[in-house]
C-alpha cells in the first residue's frame, strides 16, 4: 500500500463532508430515524392502565388491596371520592371504578364474606378489563389468606388453649404465602416461536446496514464523474497507478462508511441503551468487515456504470433490493424457500444477523466468524471484478 493510495483514501474521506447528498443520507436522515426509534421504543411500558378506586373503608386490608393493585407492573391506582367517581362515570371520563365498601377490613379479618363492587360503564376498554381481572385475582388471594388466617388461629388456640397473638398468626400466614409462591404446583411457561427481539434491537441493525449500504453505493457516481471530467487521468499523470486508484477509492469508501457507523453507534448507545461495553466494541469491529463488503459493492457499481445517473439509479435499486431482501426491515433468518435463498445472496442478511446476535443475545465477535467469512469473500470477489473493469477514461480501460 503506497502513500498515493493513502492520500487518495484521505481525499475521499474529506470529500464526505463536502458532499451534501452524502451527508443527508449518511448522517441527517439516520439521525432523524434514530430520534423516531428513541421516541417509539425507549421507556415504553408493555401495558399501562389507571385503576380508579373508591375506598369507603379506609382500613388496613383496604389499603393492602390498593397497594397490591398499585404494585402490578403498568397499573397505577387513583383514589377517588364516591361522588367524583359517579360523576366521572356519568360523563364517560372513566369507564369503571372499584368501590371498597365500609367495614371491608373488619369483615375480611373476621373471615366473613366481603365484596368489592366494580362500577362499570358498558364493557369498559381493554385496560379496564385487564384491571378488573387483576383485581379479581388480588381479591382471591386475600380471601385465601383470610381463610388461612382463620384456620391457623383455630389450630394455635387448640394447641395452646388461649387466643393466639395476631402478630404470630400474621407472620405464619406470610411465611406460608412466601413458601407457596416458591413452590407453585402449576406454572405457565412461555415458549416463544422464533426470535423475540426488543424492537430497538431489531430495527437499529437494519437501519445501520441499510444506510451503510446506501452511503457507500451512492458515492459511486462521484467516481464516474471524476472519470468523465478527466480527474483520474490527472492522478495517473501524477504517478498513481491502477492499484493506487482502486485501493485508494476503496479505502476511502470504507473510511466514509465507518464515520457514519461510529456516529450512529454512539447515538444508539447514549439514547437506546442497547449496548454493553463489550458489545459496543464488537459491533464496531464487525462493522469494519461489513463496510469492507459494502464498499466493494459501491466500487463495482462505479466501475460498471458509464454515467453518474446510471451509477445513482443502480445504487438506489441495488441498495433497496438488498436492504428489503436481506432483512433490514424484518428478521429474515427464519425465511425458507426461494425468499430464504434470495435473502442469503445479499450481504445485508449476514450483517443484520450478526449485529442482532451481538446486540440482542450477547454473542461475541468471534461467534460471528461465518458471517465475517462470507462478507470477506464477497469483498474479495467484488474487488477483483472492480479492478478488472476499472477505467481511467470514459470508454477506455
Amino acid at each position: 500500500m503506497s502513500m498515493r493510495t493513502l492520500h487518495i483514501a484521505w481525499r475521499e474521506g474529506k470529500s464526505f463532508f463536502a458532499d451534501r447528498m452524502s451527508l443527508v443520507f449518511s448522517i441527517l436522515l439516520p439521525l432523524v430515524l434514530m430520534a423516531v426509534l428513541v421516541g417509539t421504543f425507549s421507556g415504553q411500558a408493555v401495558f399501562t392502565a389507571t385503576a380508579c378506586v373508591v375506598d369507603l373503608d379506609g382500613g388496613p386490608l383496604a389499603r393492602d388491596f390498593c397497594a397490591r393493585l398499585d404494585a402490578v407492573d403498568g397499573v397505577t391506582v387513583r383514589l377517588l371520592g364516591a361522588a367524583e367517581a359517579e360523576s366521572r362515570l356519568e360523563k364517560s371520563r372513566i369507564y369503571q371504578a372499584l368501590v371498597i365498601p365500609a367495614g371491608f377490613s373488619e369483615r375480611v379479618a373476621a373471615g366473613e364474606p366481603a365484596r368489592i363492587t366494580l362500577r362499570r360503564r358498558g364493557n369498559g376498554d381493554t385496560p379496564d378489563q385487564v384491571v378488573a381481572a387483576v383485581a379479581t385475582g388480588i381479591a382471591w388471594d386475600m380471601s385465601t389468606e383470610a381463610r388461612l388466617r382463620e384456620r391457623l388461629g383455630q389450630a394455635l388456640t387448640a394447641v395452646t388453649g388461649r387466643s393466639p397473638d395476631p402478630a404470630v398468626v400474621e407472620a405464619g400466614v406470610r411465611r406460608y404465602a412466601d413458601y407457596a409462591s416458591r413452590q407453585q404446583v402449576v406454572r405457565v411457561e412461555e415458549d416463544v416461536l422464533g426470535r423475540s427481539d426488543d424492537p430497538a434491537v431489531l430495527f437499529f441493525p437494519g437501519m445501520m446496514t441499510m444506510f451503510g449500504l446506501f452511503s457507500t453505493t451512492l458515492v459511486a457516481a462521484s467516481l464516474v464523474q471524476e472519470r468523465r471530467d478527466g480527474t483520474l487521468e490527472r492522478l495517473v499523470a501524477c504517478g498513481a497507478g491502477r492499484g493506487d486508484l482502486v485501493g485508494g477509492k476503496f479505502l476511502g469508501y470504507v473510511l466514509r462508511g465507518m464515520m457514519q457507523v461510529v456516529l450512529l453507534t454512539l447515538v444508539a448507545a447514549a439514547a437506546l441503551h442497547i449496548f454493553t461495553p463489550r458489545s459496543f466494541l464488537d459491533v464496531l469491529a464487525f462493522s469494519l468487515v461489513m463496510m469492507v463488503a459494502f464498499s466493494a459493492v459501491g466500487l463495482l457499481i462505479a466501475t460498471a456504470t458509464k454515467t453518474p445517473d446510471q451509477a445513482i439509479w443502480t445504487s438506489v435499486v441495488v441498495a433497496n433490493v438488498m436492504a428489503a431482501g436481506g432483512g433490514s426491515f424484518f428478521d429474515a433468518t427464519g425465511m425458507k424457500g426461494f425468499m430464504g435463498v434470495a435473502a442469503r445472496l445479499t450481504p445485508n442478511f449476514y450483517a443484520n444477523s450478526a449485529l442482532r446476535d451481538m446486540i440482542g443475545r450477547g454473542q461475541g465477535l468471534w461467534a460471528q466468524w461465518p458471517e465475517m467469512a462470507v462478507l470477506g469473500g464477497v469483498a474479495a470477489v467484488l474487488l477483483l471484478a472492480s479492478a478488472a473493469m476499472f477505467r481511467f477514461q470514459q470508454g477506455v480501460r
